[in-house]
Formats: C-alpha cells, sequence, structure tokens
C-alpha cells in the first residue's frame, strides 16, 4: 500500500477512535473537517495557496458539545510510531495558527504506545518551531500532553474503560499495518 493511502486510512481510523470514544462518553460529536462539509471543494482547494485555502483545508475534524452544551473544535493526528514521543512542527500543522482555539488530540495505534493523548502546550525546541509530545507520563520532559482520561479541557471526564475498549478494537485493525511499518523500520535500523 502507498504511504499516502496508508497515512489517510490510519487518519481515518484515529479520527474514528475519537469519535468513538467522545460519543460514548455522552459528548455530541459533529463532522466538522473540510473533507466532510466542504467535499465538493477538495479538487478545488487541493493546491490552492490562498490564506483562504489553506484555512479551510486545515478545519479542525470535529466540533463537540459536552453534557452542558459547550462547544470545543477537536484535531485529530495519528501514528503508529513505537518512538516515546512524538515531534510536530509548528510550521506543518498550519491549524494551530489558523485554529488557535482548537484541541489537538494525538491517536497512537502502536501496541507500545497506545493511547489518546491531549495537547496542552505547544512547548519549543531550539530549532523554534518544533513541540515534543512524549507519551511516557513519568519522562521528566513531560508536560506537554496529557492523556484523554486525565485531561480536564473539555468540561467532563472520558471514562478510562471507553478508552480502552475502543483502542483495542483500533488496535485489532492497525495490527498487520503496524507490524509491516515495524519491520520496515527495523531494516532501515531506525
Amino acid at each position: 500500500m502507498p504511504r499516502f493511502e496508508r497515512d489517510l486510512l490510519l487518519g481515518r481510523i484515529g479520527e474514528h477512535v475519537v469519535e468513538r470514544v467522545l460519543s460514548r462518553s455522552n459528548f455530541q460529536v459533529i463532522p466538522y473537517g473540510y473533507e466532510r462539509v466542504a467535499l465538493s471543494a477538495i479538487d478545488v482547494l487541493k493546491f490552492a495557496r490562498s490564506e483562504i485555502a489553506i484555512r479551510i483545508r486545515s478545519a479542525p475534524d470535529f466540533l463537540v458539545l459536552n453534557s452542558a452544551g459547550e462547544p470545543f473544535l477537536i484535531q485529530v493526528k495519528t501514528t503508529i510510531s513505537r518512538r516515546r514521543y512524538l515531534t510536530l512542527s509548528d510550521s506543518s500543522h498550519p491549524e494551530k495558527q489558523h485554529w488557535p482555539q482548537a484541541i489537538f488530540f494525538l491517536v497512537n495505534l502502536s501496541q507500545e504506545q497506545r493511547g489518546i493523548y491531549a495537547v496542552e502546550r505547544w512547548g519549543k525546541n531550539a530549532a523554534e518551531d518544533h513541540v515534543f509530545v512524549y507519551y511516557d507520563e513519568d519522562h521528566p520532559a513531560n508536560g506537554c500532553s496529557k492523556r484523554i482520561e486525565d485531561f480536564e479541557g473539555l468540561g467532563q471526564t472520558v471514562p478510562r474503560d471507553i478508552v480502552e475498549d475502543v483502542m483495542d478494537a483500533a488496535l485489532d485493525l492497525v495490527s498487520p499495518i503496524s507490524k509491516n511499518q515495524n519491520a520496515h523500520l527495523k531494516k532501515l535500523k531506525l
């Protein structure tokens, strides 16, 4: 499977994981991203470089309402990396610039680092445009992310058993993809 198709499939699985976890936790989840709302504009906007086109392409994935009716914009990123951290770049994520109020959830579909992580703080490294999100809660450099079940930014809690149930189902789906990537990374000695 070509890398682009694999990444697209993993991204959709990650979005579905977050959607299911929040829906089962009594949030109302409304698809919001341009792939869903502006479907007829995808071909037109795909390569457009205008500020409006970039803003539309970077629209968050979901509008979420908690049980009190408070709205939140959610952006989902997905990985199957076994590393203990993920590097995010401000420059490669225009959604941070155009949608600063959006909450970023990182879905890790690897067996070793499985979970949904809320990015609470976009810290910087020496390059001044990257943040390292550590999955290991005991890592001394952590503090910019929390597991979704420990995240308080949505105004209500997300039960751990729901997260585990949905993650188990997702891992069953992506296990062959993850194993294939891990074998490839071993060949490259990464």
